[in-house]
């Protein structure tokens, strides 16, 4: 099975001279049946998956090997340059590009990343007044009253009302109204805790802090089944928990790559670059899935490719 694409004409048997040309622009759409072992197919050059599986799920293009792993998928082009932009659908990280891919052990690439850490300002979640780093609030203590009761009854009778009784009927006269019920005695606790002092109770908790969320734009290389971080630029430190980097996108010219990464939101426009080197260039550009530390993703929602 292949993937469905989207490009913008069709084109008939290729010349030899259309065979050596540098391959038209294009963008795939993934707009097919989902399936977890399919080979993308465009109308001039075959996709490859170099590294790994690829598969569509909803309309998206998607590696079925983790990011972990770096999968990447191919189109031969042709061309040492390229424009190469992967868009993603918003919901997580990993997703990018790959360009001068040579095999599965040889290619260079960016991807997306998120992290997070904790820091100022904090909040109070539950109530009070934040001081430094910790809440602090009162509220009135609870009260628990008993009322004694003046007066005794000989040895066999019980106290009942206010006066004395034997065998629930027989009774030995009533105590007189200086033997009445005596005055409440009350005391307080702290139902919701907290320390008690006098009638208040006084709280303390650990403030809240903000947490915020860091994308960066790695710039990622291969070379002879080496693994290994070109690069590593900030693109956005955000506090919302539902924005991810939009697209990635890689633009060979010469022996220079500049990578660039925006977030779905927009803001500013991240950019990198790093020169040819080894892996020595090669003419294959596409896809690729890198590992990040939140939210991993492995889908891409379209792919656009330029001739340079």
């Amino acid at each position: 099975m292949g993937f469905l694409f989207k490009a913008s004409k069709s084109l008939g048997p290729l010349s030899p001279r259309q065979l050596l040309a540098r391959l038209v622009a294009f963008q795939a759409t993934f707009v097919a049946t989902d399936s977890a072992s399919a080979i993308p197919v465009t109308t001039t050059q075959p996709w490859v998956a170099d590294s790994g599986t690829w598969g569509i799920t909803s309309n998206k293009a998607y590696a079925i090997t983790a990011g972990s792993s770096y999968p990447v998928a191919s189109v031969d082009t042709k061309g040492f340059d390229a424009t190469v932009k992967s868009t993603t659908d918003n919901t997580g990280a990993g997703p990018g590009v790959s360009f001068w891919v040579t095999d599965a052990n040889n290619w260079w690439g960016a991807h997306s990343t998120r992290t997070s850490s904790t820091a100022a300002p904090y909040s109070c979640p539950s109530g009070g007044t934040l001081s430094g780093t910790t809440c602090s609030y009162t509220y009135g203590a609870a009260s628990y009253g008993t009322t004694p009761h003046y007066g005794y009854c000989p040895g066999g009778y019980t106290y009942h009302g206010i006066c004395c009784l034997l065998n629930g009927h027989e009774w030995v006269g009533c105590i007189g109204a200086s033997h009445a019920a005596g005055p409440t005695t009350y005391t307080y606790g702290c139902p919701s805790g907290g320390s008690l002092s006098g009638t208040t109770c006084y709280v303390s908790y650990a403030g809240t802090a903000t947490t915020y969320y860091q994308h960066s734009l790695a710039i990622v290389k291969k070379s002879a089944g080496s693994v290994s971080t070109v690069s590593t630029t900030a693109v956005a430190n955000t506090t919302s928990a539902s924005d991810y980097v939009g697209y990635v996108q890689a633009v060979t010219s010469g022996d220079t790559a500049t990578v660039t990464a925006r977030m779905t939101s927009g803001g500013t426009i991240a950019s990198a670059s790093t020169p040819a080197g080894t892996p020595a260039k090669a003419k294959k550009h596409g896809m690729l899935v890198g590992p990040t530390t939140l939210a991993a993703v492995t889908t891409i929602e379209t792919f656009d490719y330029t001739p340079g």
